[in-house]
């Protein structure tokens, strides 16, 4: 599974259809899922958005002729943050009942943020202000 990047605020899986056709070409079944996007989406609901595209993969890895116990989410720039928060946090994908110490293959990060804090960037503080 890969996630693309864009601050937290740009992208679509519609721009990365190279991700998944060179991934295909080395047999290796990809899925490109979209995330809510600053704004109106703040910090966790990229996160969460990812972990239920995480159970969709799971469940449906078979009928794609994918292994759902070889599952590796990667990402580029904030989706690798996003990756990197699900593969390393159990509480994301324990949301949606599975556990990313069992139900992840691997992690694989490029370029991402992964250490920003304190957040100093105005632009990253509205990302990550949690609304009340």
């Amino acid at each position: 599974m890969f996630f693309y990047g864009g601050s937290w605020q740009g992208g679509s899986r519609d721009l990365y259809p190279f991700v998944g056709a060179s991934l295909a070409a080395q047999g290796i079944v990809t899925i490109v899922p979209d995330y809510s996007i600053f704004p109106p989406a703040r910090f966790p609901m990229f996160v969460e958005d990812a972990a239920r595209a995480v159970r969709f993969a799971c469940e449906s890895a078979a009928q794609w002729g994918g292994d759902a116990e070889r599952l590796v989410l990667m990402g580029h720039s904030a989706g690798a943050h996003i990756a990197a928060m699900l593969s390393f946090d159990p509480q994301w994908l324990r949301q949606v009942g599975l556990n990313s110490r069992t139900d992840l293959a691997a992690f694989v990060g490029l370029a991402g943020p992964y250490d920003f804090l304190p957040i100093e960037s105005r632009t990253h503080a509205h990302h990550f202000r949690r609304r009340r």
